[in-house]
């Protein structure tokens, strides 16, 4: 096969597999699954039977709107509850710190007092003082 020939059979070659690369570009890719899909028949095919609600239905639907409003209420209340507790456990433990400081500062004077009373040879007393 002459040069000329071979050249041309690539060139086409060539251009013929961008041209398929072009087109598969400009088409949006699909997947194996969406090459092969079953095709279903419509959903009005299949005649779906809704229940309507008749009037023994009715209370039964209320009844479980009913536990389901009262579920919802018992955790609010709940959650509530467990706000209060920790609130209430955060001013508890205020208090607490705030009387530790205050009971510790009354054991030290206490202890300063005893400590004056070995340390002096006479007691001192809020009318016995010193002009």
């Amino acid at each position: 096969m002459p040069l000329q020939l071979r050249l041309l059979a690539l060139s086409s070659a060539l251009l013929l597999a961008s041209v398929a690369t072009a087109a598969s570009q400009d088409r949006p890719f699909r997947s194996r699954a969406e090459t092969f899909r079953i095709k279903r028949p419509p959903y009005s095919y299949f005649r779906y039977r809704v229940p309507s609600r008749t009037e023994r239905m009715l209370p039964r639907i209320r009844l479980q709107q009913e536990d389901v409003r009262l579920r919802a209420l018992e955790r609010s209340r709940e959650r509530i509850e467990q706000a209060r507790e920790r609130r209430f456990d955060l001013q508890d433990r205020a208090w607490r710190r705030q009387l530790e400081v205050r009971e510790r500062s009354m054991t030290r004077l206490r202890e300063r007092m005893d400590r004056l009373r070995w340390t002096r040879p006479f007691p001192l007393h809020r009318r016995l003082r010193t002009i």
